[in-house]
């Protein structure tokens, strides 16, 4: 009749000796087929098995299931209700056991915390189950238990948690490399995972004397006592255990055997502990370290926590060495790095296959590279190119062979020189006799190669060095006698001009006035135009004269190249032919400059003829403008120039060329490659006076075949000012009359002409033969209006003359009469630049004009400082 209760092991036997007649399930005779048929299936299944049955859900397992518990619960479990038998966790596994009973089917529980008291305390348990109803009947629902399989598994999951823990805490030491920045994150871990009031890593004396508890964490609320202990004060019990390598575990000090006697009770009072573990660390057989886990009040230690404290120590350990190696590493990289750049060698290493990884600062600094820009087979770029083959060849051996390498050869320095060095390196061994380093320097020795090949030279090499110098020496000689050529030239051909001028002005004067004199149909008219036809060529050659000793008299404004360019394209086009040309390459954002815009003209003009005859079969003329940046002294002197902005335009034919013998002259008054009577020899010398005056550059290039390219180089200005355009009078009767006008020429027959032109012209004129009857005349006769003076005289130039009036007589107006323009003119147009004048010669219908011109004109007031000699316009 109970043959389902036969067997079963132990749990069988207390089944059949229970009195079942006391709980709600009776005899078992009387049980139901179902309940017989599930306890048959707990008692033989070698699984861990157990019911819950009926409402009072009476409880009762199998051998495999008591395997958990511990004394506290076997064998009361045994038909016990669930609710008295498992008061700890009802709440939870009520519901759970519920489900099943209502008939809504069975659950399934993975590593489900079970806290159980067992073994004496209260454990963290984890169950992986599940529960199934059983089939009854009668039972409401037709449920009349639960049938429970399930498995311990709080070996695997406090195992998995331990891994985490570890795995974060490598983690987390793995970043670190300070000493006790490990040491003090390491404590914190355990301590926060442990819920510790106390964690030190203490380290033991070599003597084992003394523990040192510096490194800690400490939760809030407990006061620990941190420093130096006597390791005897923790107790000879405690102490034998540590030496011993075994681990301390006290869950109360007060009535553990290793504390809870004098002198050590009152150590641990004093550090407030109730409970601790400490895990020894040793190595070679001695304590050098323990990890202690402190607790203000009693607690029962787990296995796994202990696990956990020991994986813990060693981790500190190797973190520890680590960090130590890192700190020591770091100390002799130190150590090396301020030893390597203290001293004035170039110092650098190898690994044993040759490849450079290391250069100190001396390196840096000398060849001025970026750092790591010459490792490994990079600093070979350093050498003279021809120094690469026997330096590889060198260095390739002591790789080889081991013997120390030693060679001199050239290094590029950081001011982009080759400078001699002497390289030198040394191999290192490692224990088992292979070279695992190499250790080299480089001295610099250049002054001393450069005594030795000078020693070293023979006489022919220095006599060559003294007929190249004399060569060099001869040339620039050369050079400087064909400025000073030049210059003389300029200064004879500026005073015959200046001279001469002045002659042309009385004879054109006097043939100016003897034309107004005569009739439309005057037989003597045709002989008066033929000289003064004759006359005014005169003027022109001598204008050129003056344009190539850059003494002309210059009008500059501000000039725009490209406008001025454009501009010209008709004429150029009308004046060189259908055969000929025209291309403007013009470059945008143009730089202004400031020169006299007629003489510019000229000078394109000019250029323009010498290239379509030039090309006499056809071609094409090109006219380009581009910005040039010359600020670099080193591009300036290629031309010669004074290193600053420049305005290039160049004009490029495609004709014959100039040859090589003839291009350094073309530049010399009267000096052409033309035909006799095709041209004066002037034209290139008047581009070139022009643009030394007006502070400007020209360079020719010519290929024979090949065409020729002048380019001419004129200052920026450096402001876009517009300039100012005074108005011209309409007439000259109106300004004539009762107008005084004094003229001033230390010339009697220049001014004799002047006087009489003006005359004519109906102006009251009084004379004065220099600068000072001038200023005696201007204090004497307020009723003079205009002063027309000569610039250069013997007694006063007129540059002070006009000062003196201006400062005398602020109202009174001055005309200049120049012949030419040396430095006085262009100081004197400087400091007074609205000061009007007229070129000799002149007609008398130019004088007519320009003294009308000045009488219209805004009158020149001197500052409030005469001695800046500043002047500016006012109202008429």
């Amino acid at each position: 009749m109970l043959r389902f209760l036969s067997g079963g092991g132990e749990m069988g036997t207390l089944m059949r000796a229970h009195d079942w007649s006391s709980t709600p399930l009776g005899l078992p005779q009387n049980w139901s087929q179902s309940l017989r048929a599930v306890v048959r299936l707990v008692l033989t299944s070698s699984h861990p098995m157990a019911v819950f049955w009926g409402s009072e859900h009476i409880f009762f397992y199998n051998d495999a299931f008591r395997a958990s518990l511990g004394s506290e619960l076997h064998p009361s479990l045994l038909g016990a209700h669930g609710r008295s038998g498992w008061k700890d966790i009802w709440e939870l596994i009520e519901p759970q056991i519920s489900v099943v009973m209502s008939g809504e089917g069975a659950t399934w529980h993975d590593d489900q915390l079970i806290p159980i008291t067992r073994h004496g305390r209260l454990e963290e348990v984890y169950w992986t189950y599940g529960y199934s109803p059983v089939h009854e009947e009668s039972a409401p629902n037709q449920v009349g238990g639960a049938l429970v399989v399930c498995t311990e598994t709080t070996a695997k999951v406090l195992g998995n948690k331990n891994a985490d823990f570890q795995l974060r805490l490598e983690e987390k030491l793995r970043d670190l490399n300070d000493v006790q920045s490990v040491k003090a994150a390491a404590c914190e871990a355990v301590g926060r995972e442990l819920l510790a009031s106390f964690v030190a890593y203490t380290e033991i004396d070599k003597a084992e004397d003394y523990v040192t508890s510096e490194d800690k964490w400490i939760a809030s609320g407990f006061l620990a006592i941190a420093g130096a202990y006597r390791l005897d004060d923790l107790g000879d019990a405690i102490i034998a255990e540590l030496r011993a390598g075994r681990i301390v575990k006290v869950d109360d000090t007060s009535v553990h055997l290793f504390t809870a006697h004098k002198p050590q009770e009152a150590v641990y009072k004093a550090l407030g502990t109730r409970s601790l573990v400490c895990v020894p660390l040793l190595k070679g057989g001695q304590l050098v370290a323990a990890l202690s886990v402190l607790y203000a009040k009693p607690r029962v230690w787990a296995e796994h926590e202990l696990g956990m404290v020991r994986e813990v120590i060693g981790r500190i350990w190797s973190a520890v060495a680590r960090a130590q190696s890192v700190a020591d590493l770091v100390e002799s990289e130190t150590r090396f790095q301020a030893i390597a750049n203290s001293i004035d060698h170039m110092v650098w290493s190898s690994r044993p296959d040759g490849y450079h990884d290391y250069f100190n600062q001396r390196w840096y600094e000398y060849t001025g590279v970026l750092q790591g820009t010459t490792d490994g087979e990079a600093w070979r770029n350093m050498f003279h190119p021809d120094d690469h083959a026997r330096t590889a060849t060198a260095w390739q051996n002591s790789l080889t062979t081991g013997a120390p390498y030693y060679i001199e050869y050239r290094l590029r320095h950081h001011s982009g020189q080759y400078r001699w060095v002497i390289g030198r390196a040394q191999p290192v061994y490692g224990q088992r006799g292979q070279i695992s380093r190499w250790y080299g320097t480089c001295t610099d020795i250049h002054e001393i190669m450069e005594a030795r090949n000078v020693l070293a030279r023979s006489r022919e090499e220095l006599e060559q060095i003294v007929t190249d110098r004399t060569a060099d020496l001869i040339l620039a000689a050369e050079l400087l006698r064909q400025s000073q050529k030049m210059e003389a030239i300029g200064q004879l051909t500026g005073g015959i001009a200046h001279d001469f001028n002045n002659m042309l002005a009385v004879v054109m004067g006097a043939l100016s006035l003897v034309r107004r004199g005569l009739g439309p149909h005057d037989p003597t008219l045709r002989h008066v135009d033929a000289a003064s036809d004759s006359a005014r060529r005169s003027a022109m050659l001598v204008k050129r004269l003056l344009a190539f000793s850059r003494q002309q008299s210059l009008a500059p404004e501000t000039v725009n190249t490209n406008t001025l360019v454009e501009g010209m394209s008709d004429l150029l086009s009308h004046t060189l032919g259908s055969h000929i040309c025209v291309v403007n390459q013009l470059a945008n954002d143009l730089w202004l400059t400031h020169v006299d815009p007629n003489q510019l003209e000229n000078v394109i003009l000019n250029l323009a003829v010498n290239a379509r005859d030039a090309m006499p079969g056809g071609g094409v003329l090109t006219v380009v403008t581009h910005n040039a940046d010359f600020g670099m002294p080193e591009k300036a002197q290629t031309l010669g120039m004074v290193p600053g902005d420049y305005v290039m335009l160049s004009v490029r034919d495609t004709g014959v060329g100039i040859p090589p013998e003839a291009l350094s002259k073309v530049f010399d008054p009267f000096f052409t490659t033309k035909a006799v009577g095709k041209g004066t020899g002037l034209g290139l010398s008047q581009v070139y006076g022009f643009l030394k005056q007006s502070g400007g550059y020209v360079n020719i290039r010519s290929n024979p075949g090949a065409g020729t390219s002048v380019e001419i180089y004129l200052p920026r200005l450096f402001t876009d000012a517009p300039h100012t355009i005074l108005p011209v009078a309409a007439s000259t009767a109106r300004n004539a009359h009762k107008k005084v006008v004094l003229v001033v020429d230390d010339l009697a027959h220049v001014r004799r002409f002047v006087l009489d032109a003006l005359a004519d012209l109906g102006y009251v004129t009084m004379e004065a033969d220099g600068g000072l009857e001038a200023l005696r005349c201007i204090d004497a006769y307020p009723e003079i209006s205009l002063v027309l003076t000569d610039i250069v005289m013997i007694d006063m130039d007129g540059r002070v003359l006009a000062e003196e009036i201006c400062r005398r007589r602020p109202q009174l107006k001055i005309l200049f009469m120049t012949g030419y323009a040396p430095q006085t003119v262009t100081q004197t147009e400087s400091v007074a630049g609205g000061i009007k004048r007229i070129t000799k010669p002149f007609t008398v219908e130019e004088l007519a004009r320009a003294v009308a011109q000045i009488f219209d004109a805004p009158t020149l007031t001197t500052a409030t400082d005469s001695s800046t000699a500043e002047y500016e316009r006012k109202p008429a």
